[in-house]
Protein backbone atom coordinates (compact mmCIF):
# COMPACT_ATOMS: atom_id res chain seq x y z
CA UNK A 1 0.00 0.00 0.00
CA UNK A 2 2.80 2.40 0.76
CA UNK A 3 4.96 1.84 -2.44
CA UNK A 4 1.31 2.31 -4.33
CA UNK A 5 1.16 6.20 -2.36
CA UNK A 6 4.76 6.52 -3.56
CA UNK A 7 4.70 6.01 -7.18
CA UNK A 8 1.28 7.82 -6.96
CA UNK A 9 3.43 10.84 -5.92
CA UNK A 10 6.22 10.14 -8.00
CA UNK A 11 4.56 10.55 -10.87
CA UNK A 12 2.32 13.48 -9.80
CA UNK A 13 5.50 15.66 -8.91
CA UNK A 14 6.62 14.76 -12.64
CA UNK A 15 3.54 15.96 -14.09
CA UNK A 16 3.76 19.40 -12.08
CA UNK A 17 7.42 19.41 -13.12
CA UNK A 18 6.48 19.25 -16.51
CA UNK A 19 4.09 21.98 -16.36
CA UNK A 20 6.03 24.29 -14.66
CA UNK A 21 9.07 24.17 -17.57
CA UNK A 22 5.88 24.79 -20.19
CA UNK A 23 4.56 28.02 -18.06
CA UNK A 24 8.10 29.10 -17.82
CA UNK A 25 8.96 28.80 -21.76
CA UNK A 26 5.75 30.39 -22.48
CA UNK A 27 6.57 33.16 -19.96
CA UNK A 28 9.82 33.68 -21.64
CA UNK A 29 8.20 33.83 -24.72
CA UNK A 30 6.09 36.16 -23.74
CA UNK A 31 8.40 38.55 -22.96
CA UNK A 32 11.38 38.39 -25.35
CA UNK A 33 11.04 40.66 -28.27
CA UNK A 34 9.17 40.14 -31.62
CA UNK A 35 11.54 38.56 -34.40
CA UNK A 36 12.67 40.85 -37.05
CA UNK A 37 10.15 40.96 -39.85
CA UNK A 38 12.66 39.74 -42.95
CA UNK A 39 12.64 42.67 -45.75
CA UNK A 40 11.62 40.60 -48.74
CA UNK A 41 13.30 41.03 -51.66
CA UNK A 42 11.94 44.15 -53.83
CA UNK A 43 9.78 43.26 -56.95
CA UNK A 44 9.79 45.41 -59.74
CA UNK A 45 6.12 46.97 -60.04
CA UNK A 46 4.55 46.68 -63.53
CA UNK A 47 5.24 50.51 -64.12
CA UNK A 48 9.14 49.71 -63.79
CA UNK A 49 9.43 46.95 -66.01
CA UNK A 50 10.29 47.09 -69.59
CA UNK A 51 7.21 47.55 -71.84
CA UNK A 52 6.55 43.78 -73.25
CA UNK A 53 7.88 43.74 -77.19
CA UNK A 54 5.32 45.21 -79.10
CA UNK A 55 6.64 47.86 -81.28
CA UNK A 56 8.05 45.58 -84.50
CA UNK A 57 10.19 48.98 -86.73
CA UNK A 58 12.11 46.88 -89.64
CA UNK A 59 14.46 48.13 -91.95
CA UNK A 60 13.53 46.61 -95.30
CA UNK A 61 15.99 48.88 -97.37
CA UNK A 62 18.79 49.96 -97.11
CA UNK A 63 21.06 47.68 -95.11
CA UNK A 64 23.90 48.99 -93.04
CA UNK A 65 27.32 49.81 -95.02
CA UNK A 66 25.61 50.83 -98.11
CA UNK A 67 28.06 52.53 -100.63
CA UNK A 68 26.83 55.72 -102.48
CA UNK A 69 28.46 58.28 -104.37
CA UNK A 70 27.74 62.00 -103.73
CA UNK A 71 24.14 62.71 -105.67
CA UNK A 72 22.88 58.86 -105.83
CA UNK A 73 20.14 58.46 -103.66
CA UNK A 74 18.55 55.37 -102.13
CA UNK A 75 15.08 54.53 -100.95
CA UNK A 76 14.85 53.83 -97.65
CA UNK A 77 12.23 51.90 -96.52
CA UNK A 78 10.62 50.88 -93.47
CA UNK A 79 7.68 49.44 -91.81
CA UNK A 80 5.86 50.09 -88.40
CA UNK A 81 3.84 46.87 -86.79
CA UNK A 82 1.70 46.49 -83.67
CA UNK A 83 2.98 43.43 -82.40
CA UNK A 84 1.03 43.86 -79.24
CA UNK A 85 -2.36 41.47 -79.12
CA UNK A 86 -4.22 44.73 -78.02
CA UNK A 87 -4.76 47.92 -79.75
CA UNK A 88 -2.80 51.24 -79.52
CA UNK A 89 -4.52 54.68 -79.50
CA UNK A 90 -1.06 56.00 -81.32
CA UNK A 91 1.82 55.16 -83.29
CA UNK A 92 4.64 56.42 -85.71
CA UNK A 93 8.57 56.39 -86.59
CA UNK A 94 10.81 58.90 -86.75
CA UNK A 95 13.95 58.93 -88.72
CA UNK A 96 16.77 62.02 -88.95
CA UNK A 97 19.64 62.91 -91.48
CA UNK A 98 22.69 65.02 -91.29
CA UNK A 99 21.72 68.59 -93.31
CA UNK A 100 23.96 67.63 -95.94
CA UNK A 101 21.95 64.72 -97.24
CA UNK A 102 18.06 65.67 -98.72
CA UNK A 103 15.66 63.64 -97.97
CA UNK A 104 12.05 63.28 -99.56
CA UNK A 105 9.14 61.20 -98.54
CA UNK A 106 7.72 59.42 -101.56
CA UNK A 107 5.23 57.41 -99.88
CA UNK A 108 3.42 57.17 -96.45
CA UNK A 109 0.53 55.13 -96.05
CA UNK A 110 -2.79 55.74 -94.34
CA UNK A 111 -1.21 53.09 -91.35
CA UNK A 112 1.30 55.94 -90.27
CA UNK A 113 -1.05 58.67 -90.71
CA UNK A 114 0.45 62.29 -91.11
CA UNK A 115 3.95 63.22 -92.43
CA UNK A 116 6.14 66.05 -90.76
CA UNK A 117 9.33 67.02 -91.62
CA UNK A 118 11.77 69.35 -89.77
CA UNK A 119 14.91 71.14 -91.47
CA UNK A 120 17.70 72.42 -89.57
CA UNK A 121 17.13 75.42 -87.55
CA UNK A 122 13.62 74.23 -86.55
CA UNK A 123 12.25 74.35 -82.92
CA UNK A 124 11.03 71.18 -81.72
CA UNK A 125 10.55 69.46 -78.56
CA UNK A 126 13.37 67.21 -76.33
CA UNK A 127 11.69 64.58 -74.43
CA UNK A 128 12.78 66.53 -71.02
CA UNK A 129 9.88 69.26 -72.48
CA UNK A 130 12.57 71.88 -73.44
CA UNK A 131 11.99 73.66 -77.09
CA UNK A 132 15.57 73.07 -78.92
CA UNK A 133 16.70 74.04 -82.77
CA UNK A 134 17.01 70.93 -84.65
CA UNK A 135 20.19 69.82 -86.04
CA UNK A 136 19.28 67.12 -88.34
CA UNK A 137 16.47 67.21 -90.90
CA UNK A 138 13.67 65.18 -89.42
CA UNK A 139 10.81 63.02 -90.47
CA UNK A 140 8.03 61.67 -88.17
CA UNK A 141 4.68 59.96 -89.03
CA UNK A 142 1.69 60.06 -86.52
CA UNK A 143 -1.81 57.99 -86.48
CA UNK A 144 -4.39 56.59 -84.20
CA UNK A 145 -6.42 53.33 -83.80
CA UNK A 146 -3.34 50.60 -84.33
CA UNK A 147 -4.95 47.15 -84.29
CA UNK A 148 -3.33 44.21 -83.20
CA UNK A 149 -0.40 43.30 -86.03
CA UNK A 150 -1.39 46.09 -87.98
CA UNK A 151 1.25 47.68 -89.99
CA UNK A 152 2.07 50.29 -92.11
CA UNK A 153 5.35 51.72 -94.89
CA UNK A 154 7.43 54.69 -95.07
CA UNK A 155 9.16 55.21 -98.33
CA UNK A 156 11.75 58.23 -98.44
CA UNK A 157 14.53 59.00 -101.12
CA UNK A 158 17.92 59.74 -99.74
CA UNK A 159 20.38 62.13 -101.44
CA UNK A 160 24.26 62.51 -100.26
CA UNK A 161 25.79 65.91 -101.05
CA UNK A 162 29.34 65.41 -99.81
CA UNK A 163 31.58 62.57 -99.60
CA UNK A 164 31.22 61.34 -96.40
CA UNK A 165 29.43 58.60 -94.45
CA UNK A 166 26.46 59.40 -92.46
CA UNK A 167 24.07 57.48 -90.05
CA UNK A 168 20.27 57.41 -90.64
CA UNK A 169 18.71 57.59 -86.48
CA UNK A 170 15.89 55.42 -86.49
CA UNK A 171 13.50 54.77 -83.94
CA UNK A 172 9.39 54.19 -83.32
CA UNK A 173 7.02 54.13 -80.59
CA UNK A 174 3.61 52.81 -80.25
CA UNK A 175 1.33 54.17 -77.04
CA UNK A 176 -1.62 53.78 -75.02
CA UNK A 177 -2.99 54.87 -71.82
CA UNK A 178 -4.50 51.71 -71.07
CA UNK A 179 -2.25 49.57 -71.47
CA UNK A 180 1.45 51.02 -69.77
CA UNK A 181 1.74 54.31 -72.12
CA UNK A 182 4.24 54.06 -74.72
CA UNK A 183 6.47 50.92 -75.86
CA UNK A 184 9.42 52.30 -77.74
CA UNK A 185 11.72 51.05 -80.05
CA UNK A 186 14.55 50.33 -79.97
CA UNK A 187 13.41 50.11 -75.53
CA UNK A 188 16.17 51.36 -73.52
CA UNK A 189 15.93 48.67 -71.33
CA UNK A 190 16.61 45.00 -70.81
CA UNK A 191 16.37 42.68 -68.45
CA UNK A 192 19.05 40.80 -66.21
CA UNK A 193 19.46 37.04 -65.29
CA UNK A 194 17.19 37.61 -62.59
CA UNK A 195 14.32 38.96 -64.78
CA UNK A 196 15.20 43.14 -63.17
CA UNK A 197 14.85 46.36 -65.35
CA UNK A 198 18.20 47.50 -65.97
CA UNK A 199 18.71 50.41 -68.60
CA UNK A 200 20.94 50.28 -71.58
CA UNK A 201 23.78 52.25 -72.67
CA UNK A 202 22.30 53.41 -76.08
CA UNK A 203 22.54 55.88 -78.98
CA UNK A 204 20.64 58.74 -78.43
CA UNK A 205 18.92 61.56 -81.00
CA UNK A 206 19.00 65.11 -80.61
CA UNK A 207 15.69 64.65 -78.41
CA UNK A 208 17.11 62.37 -76.04
CA UNK A 209 15.36 59.29 -77.29
CA UNK A 210 17.10 56.05 -77.72
CA UNK A 211 17.88 55.31 -81.85
CA UNK A 212 19.12 52.50 -83.91
CA UNK A 213 21.65 54.27 -86.06
CA UNK A 214 22.34 52.88 -89.89
CA UNK A 215 25.77 53.72 -91.61
CA UNK A 216 25.70 54.97 -94.93
CA UNK A 217 28.92 55.20 -96.72
CA UNK A 218 29.38 57.78 -99.65
CA UNK A 219 31.92 58.64 -101.72
CA UNK A 220 33.53 61.29 -104.11
CA UNK A 221 32.11 60.09 -108.17
CA UNK A 222 34.58 59.28 -110.18
CA UNK A 223 35.57 61.89 -113.10
CA UNK A 224 34.62 60.95 -116.73
CA UNK A 225 37.33 59.86 -118.47
CA UNK A 226 38.12 62.61 -120.97
CA UNK A 227 38.35 61.63 -124.77
CA UNK A 228 41.43 60.28 -126.18
CA UNK A 229 42.37 61.32 -129.74
CA UNK A 230 45.68 60.35 -131.48
CA UNK A 231 46.55 63.12 -133.92
CA UNK A 232 48.40 62.14 -136.92
CA UNK A 233 51.83 65.21 -137.49
CA UNK A 234 52.90 63.89 -141.01
CA UNK A 235 50.78 65.16 -143.83
CA UNK A 236 51.43 62.42 -145.99
CA UNK A 237 50.44 58.27 -144.86
CA UNK A 238 53.49 56.91 -143.59
CA UNK A 239 54.87 54.72 -145.91
CA UNK A 240 53.66 51.07 -145.64
CA UNK A 241 57.00 48.86 -145.25
CA UNK A 242 57.30 46.10 -147.86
Amino acid sequence: MLSTIRKIALVAMAILAAFAVLFADVAAEANSPPPATPTPTPMPSAATLPPTPGVGLRVISPSSGTVLEVGQSVRLILRLKNMARVPRERGGVSLSVPPDVEIEVIESDSELGSVEIHNPGDWIWHKDGRRIRAHRRIVETDSSDWTPRQHGYLVAVLTPTVAEPFYIELRAQICSERHMGCEREPSRFSRDERGFPVERDRDRDERGFPVERLRIDVRQAPAADSPTTTENTNEEDPPCNP
